[in-house]
């Protein structure tokens, strides 16, 4: 029924049939990766003549935000003190409340003249944004 020429030749068929599978779907993906090489060398090279146009006053825009942000939010605050200056502080002045706390009577704003350095928690957040941020743009710069 199958001879041995007959099973040899389906056989080597089968296989040149799945070896050119193969090579198609190698020579596919070569070309692929030939195409996402070209696509980052692109980009790499758009970003190369970015950074060659890009001149330090971005750089020099940056350091005087900061500056500023420093300058008031932590020295005015801090040296307001030592200049005489008073600060004003707002806080809720509540009434209370009555039938053991269901209902609560409303409160009004209140300002208040503060002689001294008043710390607040938005001091602290942004002196600590501002220190990561710069420790993050120098390790990222390191490597």
């Amino acid at each position: 029924m199958f001879t041995a020429e007959l099973i040899t030749t389906l056989g080597g068929m089968v296989a040149g049939f799945v070896m050119r599978l193969i090579a198609i779907r190698s020579q596919q993906q070569t070309d692929f990766q030939m195409a996402a090489i070209g696509k980052i060398n692109a980009a790499t090279e758009s970003a190369d003549r970015a950074a060659a146009r890009t001149k330090d006053g971005g750089k020099f825009a940056r350091r005087l935000i900061v500056l500023f942000i420093l300058f008031s939010v932590v020295l005015v605050p801090l040296l307001a003190p030592m200049w005489g200056l008073p600060v004003v502080v707002e806080h809720d002045k509540k009434f209370g409340t009555l039938f053991f706390g269901l209902i609560e009577l409303p409160s009004f704003k209140q300002f208040t003249t503060v002689y001294g350095v008043l710390l607040i928690p938005e001091l602290r957040q942004v002196l600590l944004a501002i220190v990561g941020f710069y420790f993050g743009a120098g390790s990222a710069r390191a490597r």
